[in-house]
């Protein structure tokens, strides 16, 4: 296999390899044979990879949301000496050299430095005596771009590169926006531009890392059970999906102002998911093995509480409110309705009546999310969700399934107080091959549950003794 070099954009560090072993998974390549994850990943924004040919590391550009660039190496060293020694032995050269037709132009770019016109030129004439291009110089499209590059790394006190590289660009790798790969899309579908958004709508680029993760590709079957805007299934049906969506809001679903879910899919001439009102703790959907894909932004109580159907039994703990009178027996009066607990519901009300919904606690949302998955993922499939997490995680905190393991888990931080996890799992055996009982050491005092009430509690002023 040959050797090529992926350059990370300087964002979301925590998620580069999970994606690039997500891209190259669905090109059917094992992730361990491809490349090996550097000690300190967030020290440079260089990966070496070794891939079978042109058109696989090209898909890592036309997929890959936090890929900058793609490149094939043809030379490398610590100095400009030995790099300019390593281009003069690499033997691949020599035909693209020779070709007159071809065009070309050099660029020059330090990772951790800023360089000068002079110094970029400076840098260039290294290669004269050993790249003598036949073809002509062309600044603007031109047939073949080619790439030094120092990697001088995150210390802004050095200036001596680590590594420094000779280049030729396959995709990506302009600093301007359209440069045909996937990155274009981050601002191409961005939540500023977007028909219809709520204040939970999920960023552009978080979704589509998140539909990189679940390896949605053309015909890919992909559910969202709190679609919400449908801001999740966007980049999955950019990139081919057959999308299904469920949320238990009926006013989201509907829209407002002539603008609904439909208006975000023709914004971008895609095909509008089909969309059901459902409460996804009560599931209507049996579709064993169906899917391929759970992508989602469970609701836990930050900008929007999490609801499902049905009614309180009893008031709330810190309800002030007085107790309801008695229902009246009285036949000239109407029975007051009760407030809380069961309400038988007319039969004449029952094909308009729209539920009644009560909190739904966050390890609750989580639990059934993953029950969810399992029935309805096919061996194989994955589920995609955040997590909410105080600083205080450990992975004792991560909500578990026999039928689901672990692939991914990169940590975003928000604020001071929480951060969230981008979560993946995939469906490894069906029910019936293994005991399933999730009850048994799934717990309730995750770092996420309750995550809301936390926040406002630390967020509270200490009374000082003259109060």
């Amino acid at each position: 296999m040959k050797e090529y070099l992926v350059f990370f954009v300087h964002r979301h560090l925590d998620f580069r390899f999970p994606e690039l072993d997500a891209l190259l998974t669905m090109q059917g390549l094992k992730p361990e044979d491809c490349y090996t994850r550097e000690l300190n990943p967030l020290s440079s924004p260089l990966v070496h990879v070794k891939l079978p040919s042109e058109t696989h590391a090209k898909f890592l550009s036309q997929r890959g949301i936090l890929v900058k660039g793609v490149y094939e190496v043809w030379g490398h060293g610590h100095t400009y000496a030995a790099l300019v020694e390593s281009v003069d032995a690499f033997a691949e050269k020599d035909a693209v050299v020779s070709d007159a037709s071809l065009s070309w132009k050099i660029q020059v770019d330090a990772f951790g430095l800023k360089l000068s016109m002079e110094e970029q030129t400076a840098r260039r004439e290294n290669f004269r005596h050993v790249l003598p291009f036949a073809g002509p110089v062309e600044m603007k499209n031109p047939a073949l771009t080619f790439l030094i590059l120092e990697d001088i790394g995150v210390d802004q006190q050095k200036t001596t590169p680590d590594r420094i590289f000779f280049l030729r660009a396959l995709a990506g790798g302009e600093k301007n926006r359209g440069r045909g790969g996937a990155r274009d899309l981050v601002d191409a579908q961005t939540l500023k531009r977007r028909e219809y958004i709520g204040p939970t709508s999920m960023d552009a680029e978080m979704a589509l890392i998140m539909c990189n993760m679940a390896l949605v590709q053309p015909g890919s079957l992909v559910i969202d059970p709190f679609v919400g805007t449908g801001s999740v299934l966007v980049p999955c049906t950019t990139f081919g999906g057959i999308c299904f969506g469920t949320d238990i809001d009926s006013r989201v679903l509907h829209g407002k102002a002539g603008k609904t879910i439909k208006s975000n899919f023709d914004q971008y001439k895609l095909r509008v998911p089909d969309l059901i009102r459902a409460d996804n703790s009560r599931s209507p959907l049996r579709c064993p093995h169906y899917f391929d894909a759970v992508v989602c932004d469970p609701p836990y109580g930050i900008r929007a509480g999490a609801r499902k159907s049905g009614r309180r039994d009893c008031a709330p703990a810190n309800s002030t409110a007085p107790p309801p009178p008695p229902a009246s027996v009285s036949s000239d009066q109407k029975p007051i309705k009760p407030k809380y607990g069961p309400r038988p519901i007319p039969d004449e009300w029952l094909e308009n009546h729209i539920p009644a919904t009560q909190p739904y606690a966050a390890e609750d949302v989580m639990r059934d999310l993953l029950v969810f998955a399992a029935k309805n993922l096919r061996v194989g499939g994955r589920v995609v969700y955040l997590l909410p997490t105080t600083y205080d995680y450990t992975d004792a905190d991560l909500p578990t399934h026999p039928q689901l393991r672990v692939v991914g888990n990169s940590e975003e931080r928000l604020t001071s107080k929480y951060a969230r996890r981008l979560i993946t799992m995939v469906k490894t055996v069906e029910a019936s091959d293994i005991p399933s009982n999730l009850d048994d050491g799934f717990k309730s005092d995750f770092s996420f549950a309750k995550l809301r009430e936390k926040i406002v509690a630390s967020n509270k002023k200490p009374k000082t003794a003259s109060n």
